[in-house]
């Protein structure tokens, strides 16, 4: 089976023509991010991880992909030291040991993109709107344990995966694209290419955004209908009459006697 090995993957990456540069991890993260909602190209950023996370002889050992998702693991604690992103690394390699392996692994089981679907669906609202990026990582966590790539991919689930990791995993992402000869989408595009799902941004009058991944079929013949549907929407309605309709950012609910 062939390992992981982040110096050598690094040392191709470095090859690779860079189009700018980001000086923090979550800038960096951010712009990768919207790259993936359309708000940016998708132009090659090399990742550079500070020292003042890891000394520079950690980040060469286990490689930056590895020290960039400890950083991201530790988000949201105070007062965060090197000890700290530490305690995160052995664990993140792993973590990236096993998904680089896992493309080389044959398997009968059948892919299931929708909690990828759901991972790539709910990052920019995690990441950025909520500033945790912790959370958004969970769920391509979630992904790859409920349903984790093999050698027998798609290149739309490919693709799928890959864009889905991209903002978190850069340098293994984008060389994983390389070997496969696939591109990242956009979540419109990764969206548009499946078959049985469809994503759908919502708010329930003025309030907060919500993310909700649908059946293709049943939500285009009664998209209130499915809405309804989930338990703390239904709830809410406390039947009440309702309307759905379009605005700036998605879908808003209105309830009869709202205002």
């Amino acid at each position: 089976m062939e390992r992981y090995n982040p110096q050598s993957i690094e040392k191709q990456a470095k090859k690779w023509p860079v189009f700018t540069y980001e000086e923090d991890i979550y800038a960096d993260m951010r712009r990768r991010l919207e790259g993936g909602i359309g708000l940016r190209a998708y132009d090659w950023i090399f990742p550079e991880v500070k020292t003042e996370y890891f000394d520079k002889e950690i980040i060469d050992e286990y490689g930056i992909d590895a020290c960039r998702l400890s950083v991201i693991s530790t988000c949201g604690n105070k007062n965060t030291d090197k000890n700290d992103y530490l305690k995160h690394l052995d664990s993140t390699y792993n973590w990236l040991s096993r998904f680089y392996e896992a493309f080389t692994i044959e398997s009968s089981r059948q892919f299931d993109e929708k909690p990828w679907l759901n991972a790539i669906f709910q990052a920019y609202d995690h990441a950025v709107l909520r500033k945790k990026p912790n959370l958004a990582f969970a769920l391509i966590c979630k992904a790859f344990k409920d349903c984790p790539p093999n050698k027998a991919l798609t290149k739309n689930n490919l693709e799928l995966v890959l864009s889905a990791v991209y903002p978190f995993l850069p340098i293994l992402s984008r060389f994983l694209v390389e070997k496969f000869v696939v591109k990242l989408g956009t979540v419109n595009e990764i969206f548009e290419k499946s078959e049985k799902f469809v994503g759908v941004r919502f708010r329930i009058g003025e309030g907060g955004w919500h993310r909700e991944i649908f059946d293709k079929v049943r939500y285009e013949e009664a998209p209130l209908v499915e809405l309804l549907r989930i338990k703390w929407v239904n709830a809410a309605a406390n039947k009440r009459q309702a309307t759905l309709t379009s605005v700036e950012g998605g879908k808003q609910i209105v309830f009869f006697g709202q205002n």
